[in-house]
């Protein structure tokens, strides 16, 4: 960890650190910074500080040893078995977007409203649920929603400190991992009933959560150079709270700031407070900033439509925002226009092949026909149905794959004066 002190202002001091998680998580941060102000605090007193000898972290590595691998194996090859192919997101850029330069990494983020947020805290204590299992819910959802798949998996980070290790609380080291969660949606099922079912499944992960990510990459279906997942989330309920801080120094501190970069294409982390915050980091190369921003905005979708009806079935809550769903019902079907009601489609079309007769009317795949074209081959299958006795009042049913036949076919019934049947 490297950690300088930056003289901003006469009064003003800036923190500025970077740390990798080989020697150590976030959970770290605060018991040092703690540690540190303390000793100046006692410095500015002229007083000399010994602190108690936290517990070694080589404790940690004993514990670890003394898992049964095994049992941790058996169970991971369980939870997997039958996954063979890791979650598309769908919404990532296509091979041909991908520029040749170096990747960025940069963050999009929003808050919840106070109201949704309180909402959402309502049901975590009502319904005996962990605000990050709402929350991994709802991003299996989107998931889910995006891919086509009720079985999605993506990774999730836990603290990895063990319950029954006396004093690991206070420990500095790595014990972060990052675990893959795989949950089924089945769309029948009320939110809270499925979400209990989530809750169990993060529970009985939470058991082999020692296992390292490498080994459990192994012992999965999934290809040896594939991912597991390409997305994770990360929930933070102990996020660096400078208020604790300011209780054991006269120092004012103020929030930081920071940027985390990590090895998968999108990372969402989610802080829990006041007001839930959700932030997405994304590497430019697989994502367009507009596309994050419309993720952000039907992950809360979700979660809004959670907080409000938290009963309702999975198959029931919306993806799209209001302003989309606007656009898609209202603007998008804003289609209409005056035309001749004393003419039929037949003769519109026949005029437009008299004004565009060499324009092309009607492309599929490799083949396209002009309106003159077009029209010729409609006319001569319409005549061919006259004579087969069909006009008006008549029926003609038209079983085709969508194709310029099934195009010729619809006009051709019309110009017969008939009326097509779609089957």
């Amino acid at each position: 960890m490297n950690c300088t002190l930056v003289r901003l202002t006469e009064d003003n001091y800036q923190f500025v650190w970077n740390y990798h998680h080989v020697l150590m998580d976030a959970w770290c941060l605060s018991i040092i910074f703690k540690e540190v102000l303390s000793f100046y605090e006692a410095s500015v007193a002229g007083e000399t500080l010994h602190l108690p000898s936290p517990r070694p972290y080589q404790d940690y590595i004993t514990w670890l040893n003394q898992q049964d691998a095994q049992k941790a194996k058996s169970f991971w090859q369980n939870t997997l078995q039958g996954f063979s192919a890791p979650t598309p997101l769908v919404v990532d850029k296509k091979q041909s977007q991908i520029e040749t330069s170096d990747s960025d990494y940069c963050q999009i983020g929003l808050h919840l409203s106070e109201k949704v947020s309180q909402k959402l805290q309502d049901l975590s204590v009502k319904s005996h649920l962990t605000l990050s299992t709402i929350v991994q819910g709802a991003w299996a959802l989107l998931l889910s929603r995006y891919s086509g798949s009720d079985d999605v998996l993506f990774g999730v980070t836990v603290s990895g400190r063990p319950g029954d290790l006396s004093g690991v609380e206070e420990m500095v080291g790595l014990f972060i991992n990052t675990l893959p969660l795989r949950v089924r949606v089945s769309p029948q099922m009320s939110l809270t009933a499925w979400m209990e079912q989530v809750q169990h499944s993060i529970m009985e992960l939470q058991e082999y959560s020692y296992t390292p990510l490498v080994e459990i990459q192994a012992i999965s279906e999934i290809p040896a150079q594939t991912p597991l997942f390409d997305s994770i989330l990360v929930f933070e309920n102990n996020s660096f709270d400078t208020s604790e801080l300011n209780d054991v120094c006269p120092l004012e501190l103020n929030e930081g700031e920071g940027f985390e970069r990590v090895n998968y294409p999108l990372t969402l982390t989610v802080v829990a407070s006041q007001q839930l915050s959700m932030n997405i980091g994304y590497d430019t190369d697989c994502f367009d900033g507009d596309t994050v921003e419309r993720m952000l905005a039907h992950l809360q979708t979700i979660l809004c439509s959670i907080a409000d009806n938290p009963q309702q079935q999975l198959n029931k809550l919306p993806l799209l925002t209001e302003v989309e769903r606007y656009q898609l019902l209202s603007e998008w079907n804003d289609t209409a226009m005056d035309y001749p009601t004393h003419k039929s489609v037949a003769q519109l079309f026949e005029e437009q092949v008299e004004k565009n007769g060499d324009a092309i009317a009607v492309v599929f795949e490799n083949e396209r026909l002009t309106y003159q074209q077009l029209n010729q081959r409609a006319n001569h299958l319409a005549h061919h149905l006259q004579s087969l006795g069909v006009g008006a009042e008549v029926l003609v049913g038209i079983c085709l794959q969508r194709s310029i036949d099934m195009v010729v076919s619809v006009l051709a019934v019309l110009k017969a004066g008939a009326a097509y049947v779609p089957l």
